[in-house]
C-alpha cells in the first residue's frame, strides 16, 4: 500500500497525478516508504506472506470443489425435471388416447 501511494507521488512529478492533493504529506510518505523498505525488505515480506498465500490457495481449491458439486447438483436437478416432464407428457397423451 505504501508503495502504491509513493509510486503515485512519483507519477505526480511526471504530471500524471495531482500530487498537490497530498500537500505537506509528500515527504512523510516518501520517508515511510524508505522506512518500510528498510524494515521489511521484499524477501521478508515474501517469507511472512507464505502462510497466507498457502491458505488462499487452499481456499481457492475448496471453492472450486464446491462449485463443481453445485454444478453437478444443478445438472441432476435439470435432468430429473426433464424426466418428470417427459413422464407427465406421456401420461397426458395416454389420457387422451
Amino acid at each position: 500500500m505504501v508503495d502504491n501511494i509513493s509510486a503515485s507521488l512519483g507519477q505526480g512529478r511526471k504530471g500524471e497525478f495531482d500530487a498537490a492533493v497530498l500537500g505537506g504529506m509528500t515527504n512523510k510518505i516518501l520517508q515511510l516508504r524508505r522506512d518500510v523498505d528498510d524494515l521489511l525488505p521484499p524477501e521478508r515480506i515474501k517469507e511472512m506472506s507464505k502462510e497466507a498465500d498457502e491458505w488462499a490457495a487452499r481456499q481457492r481449491q475448496k471453492l472450486k470443489e464446491l462449485r463443481g458439486v453445485s454444478q453437478q447438483r444443478l445438472k441432476a436437478s435439470r435432468d430429473s425435471q426433464s424426466s418428470e416432464d417427459e413422464i407427465g407428457r406421456r401420461g397426458e397423451v395416454e389420457r387422451f388416447t
